[in-house]
């Protein structure tokens, strides 16, 4: 979670440096990264209180949750393709 956190966070200072429209392109990946490592986060904390008192299951779903991926920042629209999208 604090990786994905790390990652989001040099991925959005790179690309608000070279252009603001890149940042605003990748600005709901971005937000998916923030939102998929705090709840991975949450997920670990409940994960250790339960496993504290005898439950793994909230351990496994953890392990589960990771396993999809956390960062959202991966390939992305090229500029072009993606102001096609928005294109009337």
């Amino acid at each position: 979670a604090a990786g994905a956190l790390a990652l989001a966070r040099t991925w959005l200072e790179t690309a608000a440096s070279r252009d603001l429209l890149d940042a605003e392109a990748g600005a709901r990946r971005f937000a998916l990264t923030v939102g998929r490592s705090l709840e991975l986060a949450l997920l670990v904390r409940h994960a250790q209180w339960s496993l504290d008192h005898g439950d793994p299951r909230p351990a496994l779903a953890a392990r589960r949750f990771a396993a999809h991926g956390i960062t959202q920042l991966g390939a992305a629209l090229s500029r072009e393709e993606a102001s096609q999208l928005i294109a009337d």
